[in-house]
């Protein structure tokens, strides 16, 4: 093979790695609790998309519900309580303009969502009406999401939003929780969740970058020598 055939060769490959790279691809996981209640009856997330399962009882030990779920490597607090949007406990506001699954996050207590650090961005779709029910209302009784990891505490408020309302954040790689706070207050729910879906970054499109550098770095000594 000619040396003018190697470069053809080595420089598509880098094409192809530069590319892949912009923009990059992501993997997305996610989560829109579907497949863990039906009916009326509520359940808690728990371990469910760490590969476990989904309890009963928001104590231990766990009263299976549903499972084992997916593995994504996220787990919930046992406060994280999931509902049909359209059943009788949940109210109206949550069952509006839904996104996709029916399955919603509709929990009597703040509860928290983990996972390993190194994803990219996250999203979710969510509804309130605590302003509605607060009136005047103020920064202390708005729902918040705060991002938690190794240095990283960052809040952002939700407004009262009655119909499902996303949101997207880029959020830094060491960042490993979600918090959700204000959800409800004396046991009555305010705000639901669901559709909650996070990105990593897709490592091929790095393996393409660094298989056309390594083919122009031999090219370049077969050529030397």
């Amino acid at each position: 093979m000619r040396f003018g055939t190697y470069t053809h060769l080595a420089a598509a490959v880098l094409a192809a790695g530069l590319l892949a790279m912009a923009p990059p691809r992501a993997q997305a996981t996610l989560l829109t609790f579907s497949g863990i209640v039906s009916g009326n009856s509520g359940a808690y997330v728990d371990l469910y998309y760490d590969g476990g399962y989904a309890c009963t009882n928001a104590s231990s030990p766990c009263i299976v519900h549903a499972g084992p779920g997916p593995n994504y490597g996220i787990t919930f607090s046992d406060t994280a309580e999931v509902f049909l949007a359209t059943a009788s406990s949940v109210h109206a506001f949550a069952s509006t303009g839904l996104p996709s699954g029916t399955g919603v996050v509709d929990s009597t207590a703040p509860f928290t969502m983990s996972f390993m650090p190194g994803y990219s961005s996250l999203s979710f779709y969510y509804a309130s009406e605590i302003c509605a029910v607060y009136n005047p209302c103020t920064a202390a009784d708005e729902t918040t999401v705060t991002i938690l990891g190794l240095g990283v505490d960052e809040t952002l408020t939700l407004p009262d939003a009655l119909t499902y309302t996303e949101v997207s954040l880029d959020i830094p790689q060491a960042a490993d929780a979600l918090q959700f706070t204000n959800v409800s207050d004396n046991g009555v729910v305010y705000a639901a969740f669901t559709d909650i879906q996070v990105l990593v970054p897709e490592p091929a499109s790095l393996s393409l970058l660094l298989a056309g550098i390594g083919a122009l770095a031999v090219i370049r000594r077969r050529k030397t020598v």
